[in-house]
Order: structure tokens, then C-alpha cells, then sequence
């Protein structure tokens, strides 16, 4: 089972710094890899910091975590990712969705789940060394172009939470990382919408690593850990909240269902996203244990084992700027177990092998 640290390129004195150190130490602690928030509004350009992060390492992957195709021209996107890659062979992973804190700093909603499909297809091509049709002002179709240079083959990853981002990421993704918490009976009911996506794309089901974005804080103290981890919850209630919008009729699991009926402040991007200090981040510890990793060792342990029995290969916890104590902690105490625990692979958890492609 991996285990990954996602980090922000965070503003203000000294952060860049924190930011570098925690890279190191999640690499000298066994992290398999680290992924890099990217909101222009409200931290330090993405590829900047990861460039910097990976020529200070050198084992740990590195992904965005995640990008977006509204921000930057999908060209871009992909170019991006090719030149990091060239550069750190084997170290780059390509993580994407439809754009969160990026797009509602800018008033905007999410990208449109309808174009997703097509603009993730066309970065996976061009990173690729393949051709792609550009679409102008009028939508009309130009002749194909190319990435004269690039060759490269880079794990994509999407990040999803609702059913139509969740059945897109199984056709789509080599890594679907799951925005549903940590409770079992919540990642069952989005590998159900994976298993859609896999199946209507023709994608055998394990061909597709299953990871899951959440926090994580190993320490005695009950309480410090569910403070530390208090952002999770709020960031999943604020994208569960299109969810029911949008997804008019939708079954909800018991933990989702409890989070989305808890009373809670009003979500505020620009007063501490994805900061458990933050005003309007304050959540029960009881809401907060279904959507994290918190507490004692042992406690902790059993956590990511139950996670490993319903398919999950990587754990994701966020955000450990400057946590190089937890760092360090979580590389003596619980790597070691996690690395050898083998995650039932998540065609057996839904009762059946996938669609052989």
C-alpha cells in the first residue's frame, strides 16, 4: 500500500522553505509520493514548486494534485508535464480535475463534466508524442497538431467525488484518487460509479489504482489530531453540496449523508482553504473520524487496513507543510506496517472481475 503527502505551494515568509523540507522528509520517510495543489488565487504557481521539489529528491514522485483545464491551455498542461518528466524520468504523475478553489476564486463553477472528457484525453495524447485537433473561438475543429519533442508516457490521476467525475475518472484515469472520506461503506459507493465508468469505457477494473484523498494526524491526543484534521470533512461537505444539487435523487451512504445534514458554516476559500484552523472549519470529531486518519497509532493502523480491505492502494493525507515531525512519525510508525499490507484488489470488494479490454 502507498502512502503519499500532499503539500501547497503556500505564500508568506518562509513557507517556500517549509514547503522543501517537508518534500525531503516525506522522501527520507518512505512517501512513495507527493502531490501539489494548484489554485493561482490563492498559493504560488504549481510547477514552480514541484520543479524545485524534485531536483532536491530523488526517489518520491511528484503530481500535480490537481491541475485543471480552464487555468492554463491544455497545451500547455501537457508541456508542462512532458518537460518534468523528461527531466525526472519516471517521477512525474499528471493529476487533473475539474478545478475547485481555481475556478470558484474566479466566480466560476467547476469545468463542465461534459468537456472533461475530451480535454483529458487530449493531454494524455499530446504528453504522449500524438496529435490533436484544436478547437477555434467558432468550434470549429483545426488541422491536428503536436508536441514535436514529447515522448512520454505519464500516469494520469483524477480526483473525483460525485457520480458522473467518479465514472469519468474510471474510463479515464490510471489513478482515481476518491474526495468520499474514509469510511468503508463511502468508498463502496463511489467504486460502484467507478466500476460504470470502467465498465462503459471497456477498462478492466484493475488495471486502475484506487487512492483516497483525505488527512491524517498519528498522535495520542484525540483531540489535537481531529483539529489537525478538521479541513477534510469541510472540503468534501462543500463538494458534496453539488453533489445533491446536481445529482437530483442521488442514494448517499450513511457517513456522507450524516456529514452532508450536519450544520456548518458557510465554506470560505479566501479565509483558509483547505486550513483545519480556519473559522468556518469547525465539525464534531465523530464527522471528522469518517473523513480521516486521526488518533493513535493503533487506531490509525486499523483505519488504513479497513481502507486496504475495500481496495484502496494509496493513502493521500494533506496538507504537511511544515509537518516534518508528523512526517517523520508517520515514516517510523506507520509506513512500515502499510508497506506490507496488500490491498484487496477492488474487483473482489464489488463481487467480480472487471471488463478485460
Amino acid at each position: 500500500m502507498k502512502m503519499s503527502a500532499y503539500l501547497y505551494p503556500k505564500p508568506g515568509e518562509g513557507e517556500f522553505e517549509k514547503f522543501i523540507d517537508s518534500v525531503k522528509a516525506a522522501e527520507e520517510a518512505g512517501y512513495d509520493r507527493a502531490w501539489v495543489f494548484d489554485s493561482q488565487m490563492l498559493w504560488k504557481d504549481v510547477y514552480v514548486y514541484m520543479s524545485h521539489a524534485l531536483a532536491v529528491t530523488e526517489r518520491i514522485a511528484l503530481g500535480t494534485g490537481v491541475t485543471n483545464p480552464f487555468t492554463r491551455h491544455f497545451t500547455v498542461t501537457a508541456n508542462a508535464h512532458a518537460t518534468l518528466n523528461q527531466i525526472y524520468p519516471g517521477r512525474v504523475l499528471f493529476g487533473i480535475g475539474r478545478g475547485d478553489s481555481a475556478r470558484r476564486t474566479l466566480g466560476l463553477h467547476p469545468f463542465p463534466t461534459a468537456s472533461f472528457k475530451e480535454v483529458v484525453r487530449d493531454i494524455q495524447t499530446l504528453m504522449a508524442g500524438g496529435s490533436v485537433g484544436i478547437v477555434d473561438h467558432t468550434g470549429k475543429t483545426g488541422p491536428e497538431t503536436h508536441i514535436v519533442w514529447a515522448k512520454e508516457h505519464i500516469p494520469t490521476m483524477m480526483s473525483a467525488t460525485g457520480p458522473k467525475n467518479l465514472r469519468l475518472a474510471g474510463a479515464l484515469a490510471d489513478i482515481v484518487q476518491l474526495q468520499v472520506g474514509t469510511h468503508p461503506d463511502s468508498i463502496r459507493w463511489a467504486l460502484e460509479y467507478v466500476r460504470e465508468g470502467a465498465d462503459e469505457a471497456g477498462r478492466n477494473f484493475d488495471d486502475i489504482e484506487i487512492g483516497c484523498f483525505t488527512a491524517m494526524f498519528v498522535g495520542e491526543d484525540q483531540e489535537a489530531a481531529w483539529e489537525f484534521c478538521r479541513f477534510s470533512p469541510n472540503i468534501a461537505a462543500n463538494q458534496f453540496a453539488d453533489t445533491v444539487k446536481y445529482n437530483p435523487g442521488v442514494e448517499l451512504p450513511g457517513p456522507i449523508d450524516r456529514l452532508v445534514n450536519t450544520p456548518r458554516a458557510t465554506y470560505d476559500y479566501w479565509g483558509g482553504h483547505c486550513e483545519s484552523d480556519a473559522e468556518h472549519m469547525v465539525l464534531p470529531g465523530e464527522v471528522v473520524d469518517d473523513f480521516s486518519i486521526a488518533g493513535p497509532r493503533d487506531k490509525c493502523l486499523e483505519k488504513i487496513k479497513e481502507l486496504a480491505a475495500v481496495g484502496v492502494e494509496e493513502i493521500a493525507p494533506g496538507v504537511l507543510n511544515g509537518e516534518v515531525e508528523q512526517i517523520l512519525k508517520v515514516g517510523r510508525e506507520i509506513i512500515p506496517e502499510t508497506q506490507a499490507i496488500e490491498a484487496t484488489r477492488w474487483s473482489e470488494v464489488l463481487g467480480g472481475p472487471g471488463v478485460t479490454a
